[in-house]
Parts: structure tokens; C-alpha cells; sequence
């Protein structure tokens, strides 16, 4: 998801060693204070990467207004005002509860943590 201060071609400082473009963390880290500021996503530590390169606006509005339908048709689906899966968009007849997880029926994806809500449960 495009922020702000976050660089195109970071992927997580856990998920590699290195970032998209190949870049090794470990050599623009800013090891001075803790938590660790890497420039992928720390303004402060910009300076310390020259491959650096932000989203623009239009990016960000978009990637915002994704979230936010993405919220609405999952909202839409907890209240079943639809039955279309939130994950894989295929018609779904039922919930079951496992454990602490909901699974959609029949395609068994995973819809949220908690209870089935009381809209599915009729």
C-alpha cells in the first residue's frame, strides 16, 4: 500500500536483506537510535538512500480510494447485504466457525477472526 513517506521499492526489512531494486538494508540503516530508521519509510533518514523513490499523489489517492471500496464491500459482506466472498469473489451460501477463524462455504477462505456475525447466522 503506497504511503506517504514510503519508498516504491521497499518490501520489508524482515521479508529480505535487500529491497526491489537490490539495495542492501543493512548499508542505509541508521543504526543511531532504536527502533533502527531505514529511509524506505523514515523521513529523517531519507539522505541515507539515493535509490529512494516516493508515490506520487495520484498513486496514493488511488491506492486510498482501493482501500476504501475494499472496506465497504467487506462491511457489505459482514451484514450480508451480499453473499460474493470479500477474498475470491465467489458466491458464498454459509459461514463456519474453527476455532477462532470464519471460513467462507464452499471456497474456504478465510474471512475474518471472531464470530460468524449474526446476519450469517440465520
Amino acid at each position: 500500500m503506497p504511503k506517504e513517506t514510503w519508498c516504491r521499492h521497499y518490501n520489508g526489512v524482515g521479508n529480505s536483506k535487500t529491497c526491489k531494486i537490490g539495495v542492501l538494508y543493512e548499508s542505509v540503516r541508521d543504526a543511531s537510535v532504536r527502533p533502527n530508521r531505514f529511509p524506505c519509510y523514515d523521513p529523517v533518514a531519507r539522505d541515507n538512500c539515493s535509490k529512494y523513490e516516493g508515490y506520487t499523489a495520484e498513486e496514493i489517492a488511488a491506492d486510498e480510494a482501493q482501500l476504501q471500496t475494499w472496506i465497504s464491500n467487506f462491511n457489505a459482506f459482514m451484514q450480508r447485504e451480499t453473499e460474493d466472498c470479500p477474498q475470491c469473489h465467489k458466491p458464498v451460501t454459509g459461514l463456519s466457525q474453527v476455532g477462532r477463524c470464519v471460513y467462507a462455504r464452499p471456497c474456504g477462505c478465510r474471512v475474518c477472526q471472531g464470530q460468524v456475525p449474526k446476519a450469517w447466522k440465520a
